[in-house]
C-alpha cells in the first residue's frame, strides 16, 4: 500500500513570482529556499518596465535570472501575474504547491493564494514558506534588495552595484544595463541656468538640456594605443577594451558589446 501511494503522490511544486529587477543576492537566498523545498522548482518574472521601479526588460531580466539561478525553471513569455503562474503550473501537472515568500509577507500570500484556489485554478494543497529574514540594514544577502542596487545606478556607483550582483563576471554588463533603462544621462544646464549641484535623492532641475550618448565607435580589435586623431584604444585589467576620445569614453566587453559610456 505504501509503494502505490508513494508512486501515486500528486506532484508538487515549488515557486515564487517577483519583479527581480535586477536580480540580486537576495533573490539568490529566495532561490536556495526553493530548492531546499521537496518538489520542482520555478521562478516567474514580472514583465512591467518602467524606468524608476522596473528598468529591466523582461527578456534582460530572464537571461540574467537563467545565468545566476541554474537548475530552476524560470520565467514564462505567457506569464504576466501570479495568477497566470499558478495557472501555468495547474496546466503543467502538479497537485500540490509550495509558495516561497519572504517572511513579513507570508499571511498576505497565504490568503491570496487560498482565496483562489478552487476558482481560478486548483490544487489538492497550498503551503506558503519563508525564504528567511530580511534585514533592510543587515550586510550581505539580508540586507541586499533590488532598491538598493537602482539606487547605486542612479548614483553611478559601481562597487556599492557589485555587492548585491550574484556574479561578479556580468556586473559591469547589468550596470550599464539598469542605468540605460532607468534613463541615467549626463546632464548640462540650459542657456542661461546657473548649475546647480544635485545630491543622491533629489530631482534634476527642470530647465535642463540632456546630451544623448553620441553614436559609438566600432569596438576596438587591433592593439592598445593612440592614434594621429588623439583617439586612445586601451585594455582593462579585466580584459574588457576602452576607446577614450573628445566624445568621452566607451568601454567595450571582450566581445565587443558596449556596455557602458562616461563623458
Amino acid at each position: 500500500m505504501r509503494l502505490r501511494e508513494l508512486f501515486e503522490a500528486p506532484a508538487t511544486a515549488v515557486m515564487a513570482f517577483g519583479r527581480m529587477n535586477p536580480p540580486t543576492i537576495g533573490h539568490a537566498k529566495l532561490v536556495d529556499a526553493i530548492k531546499s523545498q521537496p518538489g520542482d522548482p520555478f521562478i516567474f518574472l514580472s514583465q512591467s518596465q518602467k524606468p524608476k521601479t522596473d528598468p529591466l526588460s523582461f527578456q534582460d531580466k530572464l537571461r540574467y535570472a537563467k545565468f545566476f539561478f541554474p537548475n530552476v525553471t524560470i520565467g514564462n513569455p505567457e506569464v504576466k501575474t501570479i495568477i497566470q503562474a499558478l495557472q501555468k503550473v495547474e496546466a503543467l501537472g502538479y497537485q500540490q504547491l509550495i509558495y516561497v515568500a519572504g517572511s513579513d509577507r507570508l499571511q498576505s500570500f497565504e490568503e491570496l493564494l487560498n482565496k483562489y484556489n478552487g476558482k481560478d485554478y486548483t490544487f489538492k494543497s497550498i503551503k506558503v514558506v519563508s525564504a528567511g529574514e530580511r534585514d533592510p540594514d543587515a550586510d550581505g544577502a539580508e540586507g541586499m534588495s533590488a532598491s538598493k542596487m537602482r539606487q547605486a545606478a542612479i548614483d553611478n556607483d559601481i562597487e556599492s552595484f557589485k555587492q548585491g550582483v550574484p556574479q561578479q563576471e556580468v556586473a559591469d554588463e547589468m550596470f550599464a544595463a539598469v542605468r540605460k533603462g532607468m534613463g541615467v544621462m549626463d546632464a548640462v544646464p540650459a542657456e542661461g541656468i546657473e548649475e546647480a549641484e544635485v545630491t543622491p535623492g533629489q530631482t534634476l532641475p527642470k530647465q535642463i538640456k540632456v546630451l544623448k550618448m553620441p553614436t559609438p565607435p566600432q569596438a576596438p580589435t587591433g592593439p592598445d594605443g593612440t592614434d594621429e586623431n588623439g583617439t586612445s584604444i586601451g585594455t582593462t585589467p579585466k580584459g574588457n577594451r576602452s576607446v577614450k576620445s573628445g566624445a568621452g569614453t566607451y568601454i567595450f566587453t571582450p566581445k565587443g558589446k558596449l556596455m557602458l559610456y562616461m563623458t
